[in-house]
């Protein structure tokens, strides 16, 4: 038990030592370098039980070793002379690497460092090829625009052509170029405030295809087309290499692998002509058929599909594959996939069904279907309200009326069997979304959501308004509380118009169907009528002119069409500013006014008005006329009157000159 216990000290201590950092921080002095000037590094530390040692690496060139005692926190390096050691303009590697005395390594940490002002560079593209565009893009670090106008250097290395690029960075600090040579090149660029240089590849993209087949097994050939003369080497999951192959003269590849797992072909890692390529894969042990089934519920009478295939094989899916079912009372029966690797057969009976798929280059796989009838529920009417009956009909697959099927409703207490007719009825006395669930042995369940909603009422302060007033609306459940809901109208042509307060203004004359809307709750409606405005029609006859005006709530109304019908025929005006339309007649006689009926304005009512016009006369002329009519009236009587004087006496004469010759005849007589 005591070396247990001091077995597991060590290893504790070693996990710690494995794990610890005793690093805190690293800074340069000066912070930024420039070309020629030299500089210190100065490491910070954590206080150790132990001596140490700390070296200084620059580009992987030991400058400097400092010994340290176990409290010691702070360490800092000779200086390092960029100007002597020719340390060029741009980017560094530095390395400090803390050892033990005895020369075991105990932390490694390595930073980057700029030498001079150090954009930052990308290559369009990442992987430059031959023969096409390629981009540099230098950048500031510090403010993330362009560096323009630098001068850039690209010469190809180990080259006997000295082939050499030149140009400046543009606006968008960019340099472009176009070669056809592979290889090694190295860029250098400068201007006022920077530097940088760097070397970088051009090459080809490489073309592979693999591996064949796709997913191979234990010991199988796996093949890879590859350009020629690439390398290609195999690593296993953890990245350790565990196979080199050689490619043939055409290019391929062939090797085999006795373990299943993960691995990587890294093809071209070390290739000057190419840019290398990382392949991942997996070999299996042996190939396992795979049996896809549809539909999900099989049911009684009802097709089922089979989809076989075997993933791995250079045909996938395989025809003529052979696929054993078996039945609930244990008949068995073959089946063969056909080219697309499909089986159908026809399940008669309630129970499980195995299919079997048995090769020997394959493994065995089945598979359970278990088949059952299916329900088709039907929940009458689709639209229910609270407290009243809820009607349910239960049926098979074969549309036949099924009894005895357990009824229950999610959180209502609602539950039962269905009636020998298959029906069930019930009622909810709540609003609300509910999941009628459907049981019996033999049968798949079946779920059928719900809604149950309440009644909805609307009312409105006013069913006919004259146009520019305003109704007032309510909504109420079918408890009497007032809720609210979503309003809309239904204009006149046809329009619909979402109203967002309970207070609704309509813009037009016609008739409206205002409609409340809530989850939950019927849609109620109600009709609203909207009148026009009435109009009052005045006239006034002078000098032949027939005055109209027209007015509406004793405003008056401009624009409004006259049509006058007269003995001359028909006469069309239209009212002015105030109301007013004239028109000169000829002729006296009876008139009509038809206010507002031809292009007539919605807003308002159609007016007819009928009167008499009579011809006017001069009073003074006629009382000239009655006074000379009078006055030779009055001459008349006066001469009638002096001749009825005379006229008696002369009469007179003549009855006695009568009366003589009557008694002279008289007397004659006698």
């Amino acid at each position: 038990m005591k070396k247990l216990s001091v077995l597991c000290f060590l290893v504790l201590l070693l996990s710690s030592h494995a794990y610890a950092r005793y690093i805190t921080d690293i800074e340069t002095d000066p912070d930024e370098i420039e070309p020629g000037d030299s500089f210190s590094v100065i490491v910070e530390l954590k206080s150790t039980n132990w001596a140490k040692t700390v070296n200084f690496y620059l580009d992987d060139i030991l400058f400097d070793s400092r010994n340290l005692g176990s409290d010691e926190k702070k360490v800092e390096s000779i200086e390092w002379d960029t100007g002597d050691k020719g340390t060029e303009c741009g980017p560094h590697q530095l390395t400090i690497q803390i050892t033990r005395r005895t020369g075991e390594i105990v932390e490694n940490e390595t930073m980057k460092i700029d030498v001079g002002n150090v954009p930052s560079l990308e290559f369009y593209p990442d992987k430059p090829n031959p023969d096409k565009t390629i981009t540099l893009k230098f950048t500031d670090k510090k403010t993330g625009e362009g560096i323009t106008n630098a001068n850039i250097k690209i010469t190809k290395l180990r080259d006997i052509d000295d082939i050499e690029y030149t140009g400046k960075t543009n606006a968008q600090g960019e340099m472009s170029f176009t070669t056809s040579k592979l290889g090694e090149y190295r860029m250098e660029m400068e201007s006022r405030e920077h530097c940088i240089s760097r070397n970088f590849w051009i090459k080809k993209n490489m073309l592979t295809d693999g591996p064949h087949p796709e997913k191979p097994v234990v010991g199988s050939l796996i093949s890879f087309a590859v350009p020629p003369g690439v390398g290609v080497k195999v690593a296993d999951h953890t990245g350790r290499i565990i196979k080199t192959a050689s490619t043939s003269i055409t290019g391929g590849v062939n090797f085999t692998l006795n373990q299943a797992g993960n691995y990587t072909v890294i093809i071209g890692e070390i290739s000057t002509e190419y840019w290398g390529k990382n392949v991942s894969f997996s070999v299996y042990d042996k190939l396992t058929p795979s049996i896809e089934v549809s539909p999900d519920k099989a049911v009684v009478s009802s097709p089922i599909k089979l989809y076989v295939s075997v993933p791995g094989q250079p045909l996938d899916p395989i025809g003529g594959l052979e696929v054993e079912v078996k039945k609930p009372t244990g008949e068995k029966s073959i089946y063969l996939a056909d080219e697309e690797g499909f089986v159908e057969f026809t399940p008669l009976i309630v129970g499980e069904y195995i299919v079997k798929i048995e090769r020997e280059d394959l493994r065995t796989v089945t598979k359970s279907i278990n088949v059952l009838n299916s329900f088709n529920v039907d929940l009458v009417g689709g639209e229910f309200m609270v407290n009243e009956k809820i009607d349910v009909v239960v049926k098979d697959q074969g549309n036949v009326l099924v009894n005895d099927v357990s009824i229950t409703v999610d959180g209502t207490g609602v539950s039962g069997l269905t009636s020998s007719n298959g029906g069930f009825c019930f009622n909810i006395t709540g609003m609300g979304e509910y999941l009628l669930s459907v049981t019996k042995e033999g049968f798949w369940p079946a779920q059928e959501r719900f809604n149950v909603t309440g009644y909805l009422f609307i009312n409105l302060s006013r069913d006919e308004i004259e146009i520019g007033n305003s109704v007032e609306i309510h909504t109420y459940d079918g408890d009497g509380v007032e809720v609210g809901a979503e309003l809309t109208s239904l204009t006149p042509d046809k329009r619909t118009v979402e109203i967002s307060e309970n207070i609704y203004t309509p813009g037009e004359v016609g008739d409206y169907t205002i409609k409340a809307s809530k989850r939950m709750y019927k849609d109620a409606q109600s009709k609203l009528v909207v009148y026009p405005h009435d109009i009052e029609v005045y006239s006034n006859v002078s000098d032949n002119i027939l005055t109209i005006r027209i007015e509406s709530q004793n405003n008056p109304v401009e624009g409004m069409s006259v049509l006058l019908e007269t003995s001359d025929g028909t006469i069309d005006l239209v009212t002015n500013s105030e109301g007013m339309a004239e028109y000169r007649f000829k002729d006296a006689g009876v008139v009509t006014v038809n206010a507002n009926l031809v292009d007539g304005i919605r807003n308002y009512r159609t007016k007819s008005v009928s009167f008499r016009i009579y011809r006017e006369y001069d009073y003074m002329v006629l009382v000239l006329v009655i006074g000379m009519i009078v006055a030779v009236t009055i001459a008349c009587l006066i001469l009638v009157n002096k001749s009825s004087q005379s006229i008696p006496e002369e009469k007179t004469k003549k009855e006695d000159t009568l009366e003589r010759e009557k008694s002279k005849s008289r007397l004659s007589k006698v």
